[in-house]
């Protein structure tokens, strides 16, 4: 018996098959290969551009008076092709818009028009990184040594928080109706904001009625840029009730009206009323508050 062994060989993908020759087991005294006639071949269940893995080297071709030839076959190893990498580094900048960035990278060296793209680590949220490409999508191929891109920054996305116009009475505490949001992205909301809203106002209890300012803040954010935007708070005049006098008189020769007071004043304010419908004569006759003094406040319906 004589066993003639493929031996193991590797390639990289897109190589033609080859082999590392044979080695022989089995020959007696001086003999040697030159014993054998005929000449060695191989095959291959391996074609060039077959994808990476284990494959067969199959020997052939010897015949031997002397030896009983058993063909052993050996191992054909397709390991990955290494590509070069080119960065683009023209857009290094980005804007957080809710979806993970990364510089582009364009895989070189491929073969038989394969399509091969570059799986790089990509981040979301703001901030200053340095790309590095982690995968490939293709297996016949692998990545160089150095993996390494550009450095490329996330900056904040403009977010605008604008205090919505409020109204109150003369005589309330401040107060407001929210914020809007303009500028969120993807999925965020206002959860997605640190801190706390706040309300500041140049506005305070017992101001005279008219237009203020709603200043609202205290919002921030680690991907938006947020920008404050005023809401107009309006103080309209508080409604009092009135209190009339006794509405029975004696004639004296003089104009008579009941005294009408006001109910509801705020702050010790004073407001006087004009009273109309004065009258001398005996008779029934009807009096009307038509306007008060102080601005602050207005007359019921």
């Amino acid at each position: 018996p004589l066993m003639v062994i493929a031996k193991d060989k590797s390639i990289i993908y897109g190589d033609k098959p080859a082999n590392a020759g044979v080695e022989y087991a089995g020959f007696l005294g001086g003999d040697k290969e030159n014993s054998l006639s005929g000449s060695i071949v191989f095959s291959y269940d391996y074609a060039q551009y077959d994808k990476v893995g284990e494959y067969a080297i199959m020997p052939s071709g010897l015949e031997s008076n002397n030896y009983e030839i058993e063909f052993v076959a050996g191992k054909l190893t397709v390991e990955p092709k290494e590509i070069s990498i080119a960065w683009d580094d023209k857009e290094t900048s980005f804007t957080y818009n809710g979806k993970a960035h990364a510089p582009n990278a364009t895989a070189g060296g491929l073969l038989n028009n394969d399509e091969c793209n570059i799986i790089i680590d990509s981040v979301m949220n703001v901030g200053k990184y340095s790309a590095e490409a982690i995968d490939l999508t293709n297996a016949n191929y692998k990545l160089p040594e150095n993996r390494d891109g550009p450095d490329f920054e996330i900056i904040k996305a403009p977010l605008t928080v604008t205090a919505k116009n409020a109204t109150i009475a003369y005589g309330d505490e401040p107060s407001n109706a929210g914020v809007e949001y303009s500028g969120f992205v993807g999925d965020d909301n206002e959860n997605d904001l640190n801190d706390s809203i706040v309300f500041n106002y140049d506005y305070v209890q017992f101001y005279k009625v008219g237009k203020y300012v709603i200043i609202p803040g205290g919002l921030s954010s680690d991907n938006y840029d947020i920008a404050f935007v005023e809401g107009e708070l309006t103080v309209e005049p508080k409604e009092i009730s009135i209190v009339w006098s006794d509405a029975s008189f004696t004639y004296n020769g003089s104009e008579q009206i009941p005294m009408a007071t006001a109910n509801g004043v705020e702050n010790s304010d004073e407001c006087i009323f004009t009273v109309t419908g004065a009258a001398t004569n005996v008779g029934k006759y009807t009096a009307k508050v038509t306007d008060l003094s102080n601005e602050n406040y207005k007359l019921p319906a």
